[in-house]
């Protein structure tokens, strides 16, 4: 192979049964910029008001908000382009009383 060959075109990250608030594991970035990101939370139960943010870094340590979701009825989804990181996360902020979630995120470079 060459180069291109070991490239990887996207990493995505599924996590189901979140029932509390907290940042999510990392998502590394490193070997392949991106800069096109979905996060998509589904609520699997409950009924209630969830918040969940999109998190980028550039190295580790220091995270900022890259975007957020909110959902009031059903699951939702949401886009951040154009916003270069080496890492991404999620971080439920608002899990809402008697939710179960299941978040999943897609960085691309397409």
């Amino acid at each position: 192979g060459t180069t291109f060959d070991r490239v990887r075109h996207s990493f995505t990250q599924s996590t189901t049964g979140i029932v509390a608030n907290g940042a999510g594991a990392t998502l590394d970035l490193t070997t392949t910029s991106m800069s096109k990101f979905s996060l998509a939370v589904i609520r699997t139960a409950g009924v209630a008001t969830y918040t969940v943010d999109l998190e980028g870094s550039l190295d580790g340590s220091n995270w900022f908000s890259l975007g957020t979701v909110t959902g009031a009825g059903a699951s939702a989804i949401g886009h951040v382009v154009d916003k270069p990181v080496s890492r991404i996360r999620y971080n439920v902020t608002t899990v809402g009383a008697a939710n179960t979630l299941t978040v999943q995120l897609l960085a691309s470079a397409r």
